[in-house]
Formats: C-alpha cells, structure tokens, sequence
C-alpha cells in the first residue's frame, strides 16, 4: 500500500510479511515538489518525470473512475475515439459538462 505523490508511506499489509522484506534501493532521485521538477527539466534539458504523454492519460483514467464510482452497479464500456459511453448514456453527462458563463475554451 502507498500513499498518493510519490508513493510517500509505503508498507506492505498485512504488516507481517513486510518484517522480513528488505528496503528496495532507490532507483529514481526524489522530487521536492513537480513545480521544481519541471523547473530542473526545462534547465537540464531533459523531459520531467509526469510529462503530458504520462499524466494525460493518467488523469482520463482517474476521471473517467470518478465517473464509473456514480455507477457503482453497472459496467461502463467506452468508446476512446469518441470519448462517450456506449452502454450507458447516463455516464456520458459528465463528459464535456458546459462551462460556466464567462468561461470558453
């Protein structure tokens, strides 16, 4: 089990059989926080560590969960070219909700 950002508080439960389980070597340095991270990308030339080909992805998986949590008794099936649910027109409603006035993309 681990926490959110950076995996902070990562324990094995039950807790038992983490007793005997050595510690992994580090293998990725740190980040103080993405803001700095991204900042030493940019300076050292080198692509940050939840660049937008990641994290996009990462947070439509996160969202679209947030979606399937107000469906909890059926299977959600989606089309990722059309980004709509075919099984569920329901689900579709919080897909390109409209913008509050004032607001456009």
């Amino acid at each position: 089990m681990h926490g959110s950002h950076g995996a902070r508080n990562c324990h094995i439960l039950p807790e038992s059989l983490g007793r005997d389980c050595p510690a992994p070597e580090q293998s990725i340095p740190c980040v103080r926080n993405h803001f700095s991270h991204w900042l030493k990308a940019i300076r050292n030339g080198r692509q940050a560590g939840s660049n937008f080909d990641y994290g996009g992805p990462l947070t439509e998986l996160g969202l679209l969960g947030a979606i399937a949590i107000r469906f909890p008794t059926q299977t959600l099936e989606r089309d990722a070219a059309t980004t709509q649910f075919t099984n569920v027109s329901e689900a579709n409603a919080w897909i390109d909700q409209p913008y509050r006035s004032g607001w456009r993309l």
